[in-house]
């Protein structure tokens, strides 16, 4: 991982980001950067499972913002985006304190996977 830590945090608004898009380009940084975190090492693992988990949580609440402010199918797929980043962040949290392989087998990521299918739109790796 480098110095400047996982991907920027941006702010979500119906008028300045296309759903669609955010939500791919969010999934593709969350991949890429829990990638990052588990070929690394002792406290810099750690260290980087911490920044992803603060990063989606910031995401979580992003998405919870953006849904209030959605109409229609739109509110919902907004607020399962939320509920997807609230349990990364818990997953990725847990995975600090994890060896590898207790994380990749976290009973988190069938949640993940759920809330990610509930949005309905599947990103690209």
């Amino acid at each position: 991982m480098s110095a400047q830590g996982v991907g920027p945090v941006t702010a979500l608004s119906p008028a300045t980001a296309d759903f669609k898009t955010r939500w791919e380009t969010d999934l593709r940084q969350a991949r890429k950067d829990s990638a990052q975190c588990a070929g690394l090492n002792g406290e810099a693992q750690s260290r980087c499972w911490q920044s992803v988990a603060t990063w989606a949580k910031d995401r979580s609440s992003s998405y919870e913002q953006l849904s209030r402010q959605e109409q229609g199918a739109r509110v919902e797929q907004a607020r399962s985006a939320a509920h997807f980043f609230s349990v990364t962040a818990q997953w990725a949290s847990a995975c600090s304190s994890l060896s590898a392989n207790a994380c990749a087998s976290s009973p988190l990521i069938a949640q993940m996977q759920q809330w990610k299918e509930s949005v309905g739109i599947g990103a690209q790796p």
